[in-house]
């Protein structure tokens, strides 16, 4: 009689088959996740340069030359539109660089902030812009809140502090994006000392909601401090 144990059982062809989507799974998904944020800055710098190239062959008369057949071509329309926005972009930075670009600027501000309609959302978006660029006072930038449950944390970027008008007591704004697509999230009004401070840099933290935590540190703060 031989002592021999059993071989191992293979696996069955379903097992096989439902690993190997999920690798395929894991190894696509951050590909499409660059493939998505790439997608998004080209369709906008595209938007914002196409106005200009097309302006440019309207007038220059290259869509009536022999070579109106590659300049139609979308592919290199959008490439062109892309380096026309960048170009925008940055005749825009240096002219907002000196003093009298700075005033030009300002009172364009001022002018669009006085259009109805417009004045809403150019000063929204105008106060979001300056308040994720100056740290807020009292307030670390990047915290955690207790979001969805006490238990749990989610990370969030404190865009205003103010107070209650009842209590008094000190409040902070602070944006929550969801994972992947920071485009979209929560805003929630919190007491800033339900914030959970932390160490992080925003490019930090931007970069854990953009890998769904993948590319977070090694240490990270989930509690307050005690004492």
């Amino acid at each position: 009689m031989s002592d021999q144990t059993p071989a191992a059982k293979p696996p069955s062809t379903w097992s096989s088959l439902q690993s190997k989507i999920i690798l395929g799974l894991l190894t696509l998904l951050p590909l499409a996740v660059v493939w998505f944020v790439l997608s998004f800055l080209i369709g906008f710098l595209s938007w914002l340069g196409r106005p200009l190239i097309d302006a440019l062959f309207t007038y220059s008369g290259l869509q009536t030359s022999d070579h109106s057949g590659w300049l139609s071509n979308e592919v290199v329309l959008t490439t062109l539109a892309v380096l026309a926005a960048l170009w925008i972009i940055y005749i825009v930075g240096a002219i907002a660089s000196n003093v009298l670009g700075a005033r030009l600027i300002t009172w364009l501000s001022g002018l669009l902030n006085r259009v109805p309609l417009v004045k809403q959302v150019y000063g929204a978006v105008q106060k979001l812009v300056q308040s994720l660029s100056h740290k807020p006072d009292g307030v670390q930038r990047v915290v955690l809140l207790p979001f969805p449950t006490p238990e749990m944390r989610a990370i969030g970027f404190v865009t205003k502090t103010f107070t209650d008008a009842a209590s008094g007591q000190e409040l902070a704004a602070v944006y929550m994006p969801t994972a992947v697509n920071p485009t979209c999230g929560y805003l929630e009004i919190i007491p800033i000392d339900k914030c959970i401070e932390t160490d992080l840099t925003a490019d930090q933290a931007m970069n854990m909601i953009l890998s769904g935590g993948a590319t977070a540190p090694d240490e990270v703060r989930f509690s307050k401090p005690i004492g």
